[in-house]
């Protein structure tokens, strides 16, 4: 995290459900925000034990939470290509049952 952030805190809301807050600390910083229809997205930052940056970004809304982060293991190429090809041959199946259940 840059050394030059000034350490403090936000906080504002509406009157229709939204907010805004955030904060700076010395190894940490957060924001979110939150819109009237309920969406909300933010992100944070912090120094974990090893002194690395770790940075998370996340957005929720009625379709639930989807999150990226710097500490999530990433999965290699090859397992991430033997998956999608999971997720299609799970998806041509599903598609041959209801095939099937329609006549």
């Amino acid at each position: 995290m840059p050394s030059e952030l000034t350490p403090g805190q936000y906080h504002a809301q509406d009157g229709e459900g939204g907010y805004a807050y955030g904060y700076v600390g010395q190894d940490a910083a957060k924001q979110e925000v939150r819109a009237p229809d309920g969406t909300v997205r933010g992100s944070y930052f912090f120094v974990d034990s090893a002194a690395k940056v770790q940075e998370v970004h996340y957005y929720a809304d009625g379709a639930g939470t989807q999150i990226e982060a710097s500490n999530i293991p990433q999965d290699p190429p090859d397992v991430r290509e033997r998956k999608e090809q999971h997720l299609r041959v799970m998806e041509a199946i599903r598609q041959r049952k209801a095939g099937r259940a329609s006549r």
